[in-house]
């Protein structure tokens, strides 16, 4: 069947006779295959869709445990550097109780 618009068939130039039951039906048809052409069309978009929403979903996991490891590690390296600088300041308490209690001996 030859792709027909509703206007060929319904008013043609060439003949100017009323659609019979035969052009309406082909016409019903041919618009029937156009329609299972666009549900073919949003089944292709919706498996798309899915596709996309589980690549968007697995990213966002990826990126919370991501940055969960990064919070670990800062913990961890906030909590040594808070350790060593507890150590520096009490060994630098200690040598001034020591300055102060040899001053009076040395003085």
């Amino acid at each position: 069947m030859t792709t027909l618009t509703l206007e060929t068939i319904l008013d043609s130039e060439l003949n100017n006779q009323p659609a019979t039951k035969a052009d309406l039906r082909n016409m019903g048809m041919h618009f029937e295959s156009q329609f299972a052409m666009v549900d073919a069309r949003f089944a292709q978009v919706d498996v798309r869709l899915t596709e996309l929403d589980t690549k968007v979903t697995n990213l966002g996991t990826q990126i919370r445990l991501d940055l969960d490891a990064f919070e670990v590690r800062m913990e961890k390296s906030i909590n040594r550097n808070l350790r060593q600088s507890t150590i520096v300041l009490i060994g630098f308490a200690l040598s001034a109780i020591g300055i102060l209690a040899a001053v009076p001996i040395f003085s």
